[in-house]
Parts: C-alpha cells; sequence; structure tokens
C-alpha cells in the first residue's frame, strides 16, 4: 500500500464518517497537517499533506526533506497587502477568514487531509 492508498482511505473514512454524523451544511473537512511514513522491505516512503514537514535521517545525514511552501506564500502575501495600507481592518480579517475557510471547506488538496471527493 501507498501513502497515497492510505491518504485516500482514510479521507474515504472521514467523508462518510462526517455525512453519518453531521448536517450536510456541517460537512466540512477536517483541516489537518499530518506526515506518513510508509515502510517497505527495502525502502521508506513519506508523504504530507498541509504544513507538516518531514525529515528523514540516516544517522545524522539528512537523506531526504518532504515539505510545502504552500502556506508561507499565502498567508506572505496577505500579511504584504495588510502592510501596503490598502486594506481596512475590516477587509484584512474578512481576507483572513476567506483563507480559512477554503482550507477548512477543501478548497486546496495542500490543505485538505480528507480530500473533497
Amino acid at each position: 500500500m501507498t501513502g497515497d492508498d492510505i491518504f485516500t482511505a482514510v479521507g474515504r473514512d472521514v467523508r462518510t464518517r462526517l455525512a453519518e454524523i453531521s448536517p450536510a451544511r456541517l460537512h466540512n473537512h477536517p483541516c489537518c497537517s499530518i506526515g506518513l511514513a510508509v515502510l517497505h522491505d527495502d525502502t521508506v516512503e513519506l508523504g504530507r499533506i498541509g504544513d507538516t514537514t518531514l525529515v528523514a535521517y540516516r544517522e545524522s545525514q539528512v537523506v531526504r526533506e518532504v515539505g510545502t511552501d504552500f502556506f508561507e506564500e499565502r498567508e506572505a502575501r496577505a500579511v504584504e497587502q495588510a502592510k501596503s495600507g490598502r486594506q481596512t481592518r475590516q477587509e484584512i480579517i474578512d481576507a483572513m477568514f476567506v483563507r480559512r475557510l477554503e482550507y477548512i471547506t477543501g478548497g486546496y488538496d495542500e490543505s485538505v487531509f480528507s480530500r473533497p471527493s
């Protein structure tokens, strides 16, 4: 089984469980970060969703790093825009909630463990 297989299976199970326990308007996909290491006979497969960074070592040497710039880039752009003075305080707050809602409702695979189906 690969990392993608595991993420797909767990995501499917989370979506099914959400449908069982909550009204349709609350079927938001859990937004979280997770790292995954799948051990094969002679290899280790690393995978992640969200802003998790995975670092694989062989003794004291880093042999592989898996990460993302997705969140840093989006949030840095928002900070720069806010600093520019072109937004009111309320517009800054509203933009923050829009970004968070995009993450939580599955707008980006990068940010959501239970990827939308």
